[in-house]
């Protein structure tokens, strides 16, 4: 049991969603453990995203091109930064990234594209450009 009652042996209900409440959180993952935190003490929101089938689909394509063994498909919060802050994505991977999706979708995703800060926001964002260019 964690803080006040709350259940966080496993950390999640039955649902795959984060156990949590109005007063406490379970955050952390599933290879680190959770922690009962106050919400107060949590910056930015509490529960990811659902993934569409199609975001899925370009997240496990991140997870294997780039080899990241850490995270797998359905951690990826689609509306998370990919760089920096978010996943920790750096140049290189844009551009391995951008192979993968290349021989995937058949389009090229150019490296002096204006537009690639907003392309590459987030896996949302990715998806909605590859959904809207894809040949394949």
């Amino acid at each position: 049991m964690g803080v006040d009652g709350m259940n966080v042996q496993s950390g999640r209900h039955d649902t795959g969603v984060p156990v949590w409440n109005d007063k406490y959180s379970a955050v952390g993952t599933a290879s680190s453990g959770l922690t009962c935190v106050p919400i107060k003490n949590i910056t930015g929101p509490v529960l990811m995203s659902p993934q569409t089938d199609t975001e899925h689909e370009l997240a496990e394509i991140l997870v294997e091109s780039l080899n990241l063994e850490d995270i797998a498909a359905g951690e990826i919060d689609p509306e998370a930064p990919l760089f920096n802050t978010g996943l920790g994505l750096d140049s290189i991977d844009a551009l391995e990234l951008s192979l993968a999706i290349s021989k995937r979708y058949g389009f090229q995703l150019r490296s002096d594209n204006e537009e690639n800060q907003r392309i590459f926001a987030s896996l949302r964002a990715l998806t909605a450009h590859v959904q809207q260019h894809k040949t394949v």
